[in-house]
């Protein structure tokens, strides 16, 4: 999934009973590709398969967040939350631009 385009980042880990995947794209239409083939169709068409998984959840979220954006200002160190302001509100410093992904 690593290779695939518009893959941002994966996240793979398991504990003794769940396997999680997370998966961040640099859009929505990007994850679509999942669907066309190769090993995640193939696990998802396990998955439905009369005798696959009990059980499982899947989740698809957007880039709107659900918590506010942290950024620091670069000029005076300010760690500033939730803020959607271009600039600082200690120093009116402009503050660094958002990843495109958040």
């Amino acid at each position: 999934m690593a290779e695939m385009d518009g893959v941002v980042s994966v996240l793979t880990t398991r504990d003794s009973e769940r396997a999680y995947t997370v998966a961040a794209w640099e859009d929505p239409g990007a994850a679509r590709q999942l669907m066309r083939g190769g090993v995640h169709q193939e696990a998802a068409q396990d998955l439905f398969a009369r005798d696959g998984l009990g059980t499982t959840a899947t989740r698809a979220s957007t880039r709107e967040r659900v918590n506010g954006r942290i950024r620091r200002c670069e000029a005076c160190g300010r760690t500033t939350y939730g803020v959607d302001a271009a600039t600082c509100p200690d120093c009116d410093a402009p503050l660094p631009a958002a990843p495109p992904y958040w």
